[in-house]
């Protein structure tokens, strides 16, 4: 996992303020690859927020994604269950998805308190603009944990503090729905995935500026989508797993280059599908890929195109194409 998520991708900020020309400004100045909404009125907003709640929220539909896939069912010692956590790319909705609000503390009718008390309990991050005489309210505020970050508005960095704000607020947003689902299912994890195996994901996701990440299994292995919806596969294997598919590659009278690439650890596996798992041994070149060992008995693999792995492109909206459209 990257920073304890099971999953990420781009989501939605909602901007309030009564004042239009700063709305506007501050809009202009956001992190290009930020969605966002700007709002005038708090009271609609509010109303909004409150009525997604009444939907099917974003944590029911990972939470079906996660029954439906065999990952919380497998014991140790077995071939690691498969997360389709990762079907979520094929959710046009998801980029819309409004995950952090930024709300003005001085408001006519509803002022900023108001606001984030009615949004008490909700998984929604919060992020409060105050003058500096509300500083000392501010303060408070944040430690009784109604909001969770506070910016004084004329900061001369103030816009430096708002995206950087923003953009740790949706990462706490998918930490704390990973969390959730981790204490709601029997999720079968490597405590505290080997340090190694988190530093590689978070380095590599960091360094190429993906915009979603999904995990795949309990060791690790992820899907990584670039802001046009290109993907990258990082399979991570245990040795212990790799001997598993070595054992069934030998009872199976696998080729012997096949047998011969899992006992060497020049290869590793990686079944993305039901369908792939029935994939009879002589055919397992395809999914087979080049491994670096990575210490503490791991191996991985990136992928950058393969033909074993078919997504349907068409059904896929690119954080890009959101962003443009």
């Amino acid at each position: 996992m990257i920073d304890n998520r099971l999953l990420y991708f781009p989501t939605t900020v909602l901007l309030i303020d009564d004042d239009k020309g700063f709305l506007a400004n501050v809009g202009l100045k956001l992190t290009r690859t930020t969605p966002f909404l700007l709002s005038e009125n708090p009271e609609s907003s509010l109303k909004l927020l409150l009525e997604n709640k009444d939907k099917k929220t974003l944590m029911n539909k990972l939470s079906e994604r996660i029954i439906e896939s065999n990952f919380v069912e497998m014991e140790p010692g077995y071939i690691c269950g498969k997360s389709l956590l990762y079907q979520q790319i094929y959710d046009v909705n998801r980029f819309a998805h409004i995950s952090t609000v930024v709300v003005d503390y001085s408001m006519p009718k509803m002022n900023g308190k108001q606001f984030c008390d009615q949004l008490r309990g909700s998984h929604v991050r919060k992020i409060m603009l105050t003058g500096e005489a509300d500083y000392r309210m501010a303060v408070d505020m944040f430690n009784d944990g109604l909001i969770d970050k506070f910016i004084v508005k004329d900061s001369p960095d103030m816009m430096v503090q708002l995206n950087q704000s923003i953009q740790k607020a949706q990462y706490d947003y998918f930490t704390l729905l990973s969390g959730e689902l981790l204490k709601s299912f029997s999720f079968i994890i490597d405590n505290d995935i080997d340090k190694n195996v988190a530093t590689l994901l978070k380095d590599y996701f960091y360094k190429h500026n993906y915009s979603e990440h999904y995990l795949l299994d309990r060791f690790g292995s992820s899907l990584f989508l670039d802001i046009n919806g290109q993907p990258t596969w990082c399979i991570i294997k245990s040795i212990k797993e790799i001997e598993t598919y070595c054992e069934i590659a030998q009872d199976n009278n696998a080729p012997a280059e096949i047998i011969m690439s899992l006992q060497a650890r020049e290869k590793i596996p990686f079944f993305l599908t039901n369908i792939d798992d029935k994939v009879t041994v002589k055919n397992w070149g395809t999914f087979l890929h080049p491994a670096q060992e990575l210490i503490n008995g791991y191996y991985y693999a990136f992928i950058h195109t393969s033909s074993a792995y078919t997504l349907d492109y068409a059904r896929i909206l690119s954080h890009q194409t959101y962003l443009a459209a």
